[in-house]
């Protein structure tokens, strides 16, 4: 009984814990979900019209534009400040699609799949000339024919792509970089039919027409006098807190920033190399020369070497090389060396040796067959009784299609393979396109696999070509000089613990606090430092006067064009999405209140003047002459510095010997006379008026994806992962 009672006592308790238990039970898939929700929140790259992106989908993006840049540049990977573009590129041209298949959406608009065929065959589109491999050479034009053949081809490669080695990987980078035209392409056709919609909707009238022929067909010659607001001392002006409020109000539309910005404050020390480090590079790069001019063996020597160049053991032209090493070229004998010497404009040292010189064609005409097999034995014996038929009089063109190749007839110039990374299967191959006969072939076989048959056609535009080593190092700093720069940083780094300390103690070390005002998070470097995203995105993350001395790291790497940097930033304010504050844009609006008080006290020394000479004899004044003012216009004051929209919007209409006074200006107030008028003989063309400003309007088409972007509510986040 006992018992019983006790647990009678505690029956509440009981059944709270009952019921928590339940709960929790029930909740428990509902707690997973939001979890879930926040984890793929946190992973979101932006947002247009409440649609998320998440970094994976930016990602195959930005992938897919940094592919066709370097396919485009014809390079194998890009700078970090090209990478910053491509982020920048592949975000714009998402938001800007979402933006206007927004709005199409609305009206119906779309681009079928028909339509889509018909710009491929039509070819004219920029978008397709992009794809070098696809513009035929004679017409200089996009040919839908071959690609479609490649389109063939590659499906049929697909079946077996074992047997095409290096081929494969070619095939496959350029049908990824195809289908990233042909989506490009669909979003260009889309993006035309909205401004083409837009435009049929911005209509001229006659009378505006006419009014815009006659503000660039009538002019006047204006004689002037002004009296410039500099010769009224500021201090002699009141401006009260009501006269700024009043005037921040009449201006506050100016004031709106559609995103949150920040001030920072930042110092920046960068590492950079001592006299010792320039004297040590020379000295080891005496012996590399000294080892260049003892061996034919000039591969391994330039590899050794840490050189920024490989080299190749092909004759190129002067352009695969950098345009400092260019103008020497022609300096260095064959078998002579030049060097080691500075180049200061990329701060390197170099040598130059010359394996050869020769005169050959810079376009090659061959055709292939690529002979793929079971195995490398399979494939090479297939070669050697392909190569045997061909010799024994077999078409070439024939044979290709028993394999289900093409065959067909192509150009190689030295620009498609000079800025290349080649190893050594494309090596051979180059080697032998660009040094065999007309009428010429050659059996290739590679030990990977695989063997390519080659015959070359024609050979034409003879330029002079050079096998030529070259060893370019850049100057950098030594140990030593890196640990004396970097134990100064940190002293200071350790004297710092606000933006205000920053401020006091910059000099001391011989450092310099920089600024920047409204940093957005946009934005993929400060101060134009290299490799500071995790400084960037601190910033987004800090409070104001915090600074980033608790950083992993404050030593921004650099790269090939710039020195590491050692990096402390402060964050000085923050300025929330909207209107600023009064405080924040008191200079601009002080300004504008002092333009308008200066201006009625200088309009008053005009009130009785009559004439041109009793103004100009108005002490003060500055005088000048304006020739060819039209309402159409904008004329440049010499005398004041000041560009005066005022002037010609008052000189309209007005007739020789008027005189007007006062017009208030953004430099001066000024008084003229109209001392000569012209007038354009053309004739009034309303059609052609009309389109002229239709197409003024259309030229303002930004503005409006501006404006669809803040109705949008575009969120960019990509600076957290980016």
């Amino acid at each position: 009984m006992a018992a019983l009672q006790k647990i009678r006592s505690k029956a509440i308790l009981l059944i709270v814990i009952i019921a928590l238990g339940l709960f929790a039970f029930i909740a428990e898939p509902m707690v997973q979900s939001i979890r879930t929700m926040l984890g793929q929140s946190s992973l979101q790259v932006g947002k247009v019209y409440g649609q998320e992106i998440n970094t994976q989908e930016f990602q195959q993006l930005l992938d897919s534009y940094q592919e066709m840049m370097k396919y485009s540049r014809g390079v194998n990977a890009l700078s970090e400040e090209e990478n910053a573009q491509a982020k920048d590129a592949a975000w714009q041209m998402y938001v800007n699609y979402q933006l206007i298949s927004h709005e199409c959406e609305k009206v119906g608009l779309t681009v079928t799949d028909e339509e889509l065929q018909q710009a491929i065959n039509e070819g004219t589109n920029p978008v397709l000339q992009q794809i070098r491999d696809f513009v035929n050479p004679q017409t200089g034009r996009f040919d839908a024919t071959t690609m479609k053949n490649f389109l063939t081809q590659y499906q049929q490669m697909q079946s077996n792509p074992a047997q095409y080695g290096q081929y494969m990987e070619q095939f496959d980078r350029l049908y990824k970089i195809w289908q990233y035209v042909e989506k490009t392409l669909r979003e260009n056709l889309l993006e035309q039919k909205w401004q083409v919609l837009i435009g049929k909707g911005i209509l001229s009238n006659t009378t505006e027409a006419k009014m815009a022929y006659e503000g660039t067909a009538n002019s006047s010659d204006l004689l002037l006098a002004a009296l410039p607001y500099s010769t009224v001392n500021d201090n002699d002006v009141k401006v009260t807190d009501a006269e700024l409020k009043a005037k921040y109000e009449e201006l506050k539309e100016n004031f709106l920033v559609p995103v949150e910005t920040r001030d920072i404050k930042y110092v920046v020390s960068s590492v950079i190399p001592s006299d010792q480090d320039r004297e040590d590079l020379l000295a080891e790069l005496t012996e590399v020369a000294q080892l260049l001019d003892s061996t034919n063996e000039v591969g391994p020597v330039v590899s050794n070497s840490n050189s920024q160049l490989n080299y190749k053991n092909l004759f190129v032209t002067k352009n695969a090389f950098p345009g400092d090493i260019q103008n020497q070229l022609d300096s260095v004998a064959v078998g002579g060396i030049k060097g080691p010497y500075f180049n200061e404009v990329d701060n390197t040292c170099n040598i130059i040796k010359m394996i050869g010189k020769t005169t050959a064609p810079d376009s090659v005409q061959y055709c292939q067959i690529q002979v793929g097999g079971k195995d490398a034995d399979d494939a090479h014996k297939r070669a050697d009784s392909i190569y045997t038929a061909l010799q024994g009089g077999d078409h070439y063109a024939e044979l290709a299609k028993k394999y289900q190749q093409e065959g067909k007839e192509m150009w190689l110039t030295s620009a498609d393979y000079e800025n290349s990374q080649l190893d050594e299967s494309g090596l051979r191959l180059i080697t032998a396109i660009t040094t065999l006969a007309p009428n010429q072939m050659e059996n290739l076989k590679f030990d990977g696999g695989g063997a390519v048959i080659i015959k070359v056609l024609d050979r034409k535009a003879n330029v002079t070509k050079y096998n030529v080593a070259v060893v370019k190092r850049r100057l950098q700093p030594g140990k030593e000089t890196d640990s004396k720069i970097d134990n100064n940083f940190r002293q200071f780094l350790t004297s710092c613990k606000t933006v205000k300390d920053m401020e006091d103690n910059a000099a001391k070390y011989g450092l310099t606090v920089q600024s920047i005002k409204d940093f957005t998070s946009n934005q993929h470097y400060i101060g134009r430092i290299l490799n500071s995203t995790e400084a960037l995105r601190w910033v987004f993350e800090a409070k104001e006067g915090q600074i980033s001395r608790d950083l992993k790291d404050y030593r921004c790497m650099g790269n090939n064009t710039e020195y590491d940097n050692l990096l402390l930033v402060g964050l000085d304010k923050i300025h929330k999405a909207g209107y600023r504050d009064l405080a924040d844009v008191e200079d601009i609006v002080r300004t504008e209140v002092l333009r308008d008080k200066k201006a009625e006290m200088l309009k008053a020394k005009f009130k009785d003047v009559k004439t041109i000479d009793q103004a100009r004899a108005i002490p003060g004044v500055v005088v000048d002459t304006l020739k060819s003012v039209n309402f159409a216009g904008v004329s440049q004051v010499a005398s004041t510095g000041s560009y005066e929209p005022a002037i010609n919007g008052s000189a309209w209409n007005k007739k020789e010997g008027e005189f007007v006074a006062p017009v208030k200006g953004y430099g001066a107030v000024y008084a003229y006379q109209v001392i000569g008028t012209q007038k354009d003989e053309s004739t009034f063309n309303e059609k052609e008026q009309k389109q002229m400003i239709a197409q003024r309007y259309l030229s303002n088409l930004r503005n409006l994806i501006d404006d669809l972007s803040q109705k949008a509510k575009v969120k960019d986040r990509r600076y957290i992962f980016f």
